[in-house]
């Protein structure tokens, strides 16, 4: 027994400690009466008044930023005005969301259970990248995020954004995307690059008012690479519709 736990120890010493359970892959909920589950189960109820829609978004703050009208940085003229092309479209994008709780929303939270989408544009990550945050778990979270999409609603395409640069954790958004860039399979999940649109020509950030969130001119500036994904990716739904 002496020299079991022996060779055991060596073990431990020679690859290290075990690796904890990645927390990305498990759904969290928020604090009860908080103003983000308070904001959820608006979100739940919103979807719930619709069978379809044709653009239905869904992330962070940065998404959230499209209609966040009350704060003075948003995208909600962009909003407004670009995308007014699209009168089919919710945004139930979340202030403060990890990638665990968009998976928390869209299980527990029931927020793809109703309307029917014709393509979910997504982007979260950017509240995953810690210090000492691993991007591996990272991305195994959002490729969850993928697959808990294509069961509940598999008529649906997926457009996945970049994560944006954040100015504190350079490294740690290109590292995570260049994992989840390879997510793209053409057919039902498309990734598209919105970070560069955020970079100088020497590769510090842009259009970022406090390193993070856009400016009006940053979601401007992603609109304008946005949407002609969009119209892409509409034509082929609608080629394979009439496929049928």
């Amino acid at each position: 027994m002496k020299k079991l736990f022996l060779s055991l120890a060596a073990i431990t010493l020679a690859v290290g400690p075990l690796s904890a359970a990645n927390p990305t892959l498990t759904p969290l909920a928020y604090k009860p009466n908080s103003w983000q589950l308070k904001s959820s189960q608006g979100y739940t109820q919103l979807v719930s008044k619709y069978k379809t829609v044709t653009l239905l978004f869904l992330g962070d703050s940065i998404t959230h930023g499209w209609t966040m009208t009350w704060v003075k940085h948003n995208g909600s003229k962009v909003w407004n005005n670009e995308f007014k092309k699209y009168p089919s479209r919710l945004n139930i994008g979340l202030s403060g969301d990890k990638i665990q709780n968009i998976l928390w929303r869209i299980t527990e939270g029931k927020q793809l259970d109703y309307a029917k989408p014709s393509m979910i544009i997504l982007m979260i990550g950017a509240n995953n990248l810690g210090k000492n945050s691993n991007q591996n778990d990272n991305a195994d979270g959002i490729k969850k995020i993928i697959d808990t999409i294509q069961t509940k609603q598999p008529q649906a395409k997926i457009l996945l954004l970049s994560v944006l640069p954040v100015s504190w954790r350079m490294t740690q958004y290109a590292e995570l995307n260049k994992i989840i860039c390879k997510f793209h399979d053409g057919k039902k999940v498309f990734f598209l690059d919105v970070a560069s649109c955020f970079l100088k020509p020497d590769g510090k950030p842009q259009y970022l008012h406090d390193g993070l969130h856009p400016t009006e001119e940053g979601y401007r500036a992603m609109a304008k690479k946005m949407i002609p994904e969009i119209d892409r990716i509409l034509a082929i739904i609608k080629a394979e519709k009439n496929a049928k």
